[in-house]
């Protein structure tokens, strides 16, 4: 039901403001078509959320918000689904597609496909040979649905479907189909619902979102519309990058302004950043640890939370004072401000917490053995690691307080949309108090020969560019060539089973004549005598076996992530190209006394982002878990386990290294594709500035007048709408 009906003075309200917007954008259309439009499609966005809102259906929005690979579905796995996958990963930006969890009578999911349009756009892109991830993504959706054997048109065509299900272990069988990364429907699936007859869930709307980076436009735009509506978003962050700056731009400059009521932050991957603390002391050593290091899980834990938890407030704090500079409504303030207290999970952690370390797949066992090296009863430390009782506590707490949550959304509608609307407006003045600047500093002569100075100053940066990526490249063949050595010694190494020896206690008897000489009736007689005695014998375990492979597995993984980061160091790389620039470049020299020109320098550093490499080859294993147990004593079955070993280590070294040299070869692609898309963009972005400030130049005065006014008329709406 909807909170309460519009009343004939709220409707009143409603449409003043949406009346005040409209006659801003009529306003600035006659000096910036732009901004104007922008106007409008806030107006668009600020009618369907007050549609949406007083839905007489309307549920409470929960968002489950953050980067591809911030660990969302595990998330929502771990705390709705008990720690079952239902929820598939999306491992790779491709199959990362928007699901929805709602309550219904009967359980069943709708599928929503790409429509027409949709699908011709990725098409398109799907043709163009750039390295962009829009492109890669689009290649990989379009090969993915040409082998999976289904009419495409057909699936475009229908829109959606909806199939039912009867238990949590028949939607993880029916869903992977749809979401799951090698699906058989993935490639055209754009978003699900999953209807679940669970009281959990009344009354709710659960997103597990795709992430504001997904490279598919039609995906990023449809996240975009639930966040427009969202109320309540628990923001995740892996702590190994905790609040870089992707995950802070979505965080202070869309969530709060968008309407949402209650942010909570999430470390996810708690046990990720607990490993890179967690370091064994030499007792030995004089120095003994560092301020970085631990040697037992619960100081690690709380020395990483101190840490992201001091980034947080200091985060926090900096956009709270810039929000009260300006003016900002207080009820934003404090919904960034709950960001301050962040909460550190991990959900592979969790799903292990009372089980069996014999029933952990290959993954889990990794970071169970990681974090049992470090503990002393480890049994006890999983659940301050996992740390879902934290969570599941504010579920509980906000499933209690939804009809408050959404009673203070509705009074609070207008004035936070009239907030995002000042935002709106103070950076159409900053972009053309910036634009003036360029204008009034300088003349066609001038920016001509600054452009031709320029041009020159970026091909010196190919140059270097080319010249560092080239060094990074021989590096990363370096250390494939390293790597593969390393990988065929540890083969060699895994393929030897520790022959063990062992005693049995066996059973025998003999029979001992009863007759005696002078009884008669004796003779022939006779008892039988029982006695034991130990034997000793070798053996081998075929447990040890299957522990050799994934072992192999797991240090291989560990070899292959070393080699890459050994050969490039993404910190160090993102610090030497960012070095080019300033090399090349005197921002401090008068001539370029252009921010906007500043601006796109540093943009265009930011867009680097490195690929991350991940090897599974954990198949091998089965190879000899189907036909060899327990105790071999034998010598014929020691010989086949032996034979069995080094047959399924040569596979999964032969896995290894066909991965290791496809991933060597992609992340070298994509390194040449970080370079070629620097260059260009610098080179064209900065080109396409230039001639638009040029144009802008033949009309110098006339157009230095236009900006003046418009930044006054900027001004007067910024008063307007703070009324």
């Amino acid at each position: 039901m909807a909170i309460f009906q519009l009343t004939n003075d709220e409707t009143r309200r409603f449409d003043a403001f949406t009346k005040q917007v409209e006659q801003l954008s009529a306003r600035f259309a006659e000096m910036d078509e732009e901004d104007a439009d922008e106007l409008g499609r806030f107006v668009t966005r600020f009618k369907a959320k007050s549609k949406d809102l007083f839905d007489t259906e309307r549920r409470l929005n929960i968002g489950i918000v953050g980067q591809v690979k911030a660990g969302k579905s595990s998330f929502l796995n771990t705390l709705l689904f008990d720690g079952k996958h239902v929820l598939p990963k999306a491992s790779t930006p491709k199959t990362a597609a928007l699901t929805k969890i709602e309550y219904a009578d009967e359980n069943a999911m709708e599928i929503e496909y790409y429509n027409e349009e949709d699908w011709e756009v990725i098409t398109d892109n799907a043709r163009i040979e750039l390295d962009g991830a829009e492109y890669e993504s689009a290649r990989e959706l379009l090969k993915m649905a040409e082998g999976s054997g289904i009419d495409v048109a057909a699936r475009l065509q229908a829109g959606k479907e909806r199939v039912n299900f009867g238990s949590y272990d028949e939607l993880m069988n029916r869903l992977n189909d749809y979401v799951g990364e090698n699906g058989k429907y993935t490639a055209l699936v754009k978003a699900v619902v999953l209807y679940v007859n669970n009281p959990l869930f009344q009354g709710l709307s659960i997103v597990d979102t795709p992430g504001l980076n997904d490279p598919i436009v039609s995906r990023t735009l449809r996240t975009k519309e639930f966040i427009e509506v969202c109320d309540v978003v628990f923001f995740l962050t892996p702590c190994s990058a905790f609040l870089d700056k992707s995950d802070w731009t979505l965080l202070s400059t869309q969530l709060p302004q968008k309407g949402v009521k209650r942010l909570t932050l999430v470390g996810s991957k708690f046990d990720s950043g607990l490993r890179d603390v967690l370091r064994k002391i030499d007792p030995n050593d004089p120095f003994g640890g560092d301020d970085n290091s631990a040697d037992n899980i619960p100081a690690a834990c709380e020395l990483v939370r101190s840490k992201l938890t001091a980034r947080a407030r200091e985060k926090v704090m900096e956009y709270e004072r810039h929000l009260r500079s300006r003016g900002a409504n207080e009820d934003i303030i404090r919904v960034i401000g709950n960001c301050r207290e962040p909460l550190f999970v991990s959900a592979m952690v969790q799903n292990i917490v009372g089980r069996e370390a014999e029933s952990l797949d290959a993954e889990e066992r990794n970071v169970y053995d990681a974090l049992n090296e470090f503990s002393a009863n480890l049994s006890d430390e999983l659940p301050i690691v996992g740390n879902f009782a934290e969570i599941k506590a504010i579920q509980d707490e906000i499933v209690a307080e939804k009809e408050t949550i959404l009673e203070d959304k509705c009074a609070k509608f207008i004035p936070t949309a009239r907030e995002e609307l000042n935002g709106l407006i103070s950076g159409f003045r900053e972009k053309a108090q910036r634009r003036l600047e360029v204008l009034s500093g300088n003349d066609r002569k001038q920016l001509i020969g600054l452009k031709a100075d320029v041009q020159n100053r970026i091909n010196r940066i190919r140059a270097d560019i080319q010249t560092a990526m080239g060094e990074w490249l021989a590096k990363i063949e370096t250390q494939k060539i390293e790597g593969v050595r390393e990988l065929r010694a540890a083969a060699k190494e895994h393929q030897t089973i520790e022959t063990r020896s062992g005693t049995e206690t066996k059973n025998d008897s003999y029979r001992v004549s009863d007759s005696k000489w002078y009884n008669p009736f004796s003779w022939g007689s006779s008892h039988t005598v029982h006695y034991t005695y130990e034997v000793s014998y070798t053996y081998v375990m075929a447990s040890d076996a299957v522990d050799n492979i994934r072992r192999f597995m797991l240090d291989s993984e560990g070899l292959i992530e070393r080699a890459f980061s050994e050969a490039v160091n993404h910190q160090e790389m993102k610090r030497r190209l960012l070095a080019l620039v300033a090399d090349n470049f005197d921002l401090g020299d008068e001539r370029y006394d252009s921010s906007l020109f500043r601006l796109m320098v540093q943009e265009q550093i930011n867009k680097i982002v490195f690929p991350v490499i991940r090897v599974d080859c954990s198949s091998a294993v089965d190879s000899i878990a189907a036909r060899f147990s327990g105790q071999l004593r034998e010598g014929d079955e020691q010989s086949a386990l032996r034979n069995a070993l080094a047959c399924a280590v040569d596979t999964a070294f032969a896995a290894m290294t066909d991965e290791f040299e496809r991933s060597a070869n992609e992340f070298k692609r994509s390194l040449s594709g970080i370079g070629d898309g620097l260059q260009e963009s610098l080179l064209g972005d900065i080109n396409a500035e230039f001639d638009k400030i040029l144009g802008e130049l033949d009309e110098k005065d006339a157009n230095i007048k236009r900006l003046t006014a418009y930044i006054q008329e900027i001004d007067n709406a910024e008063k307007d709408v703070r009324q």
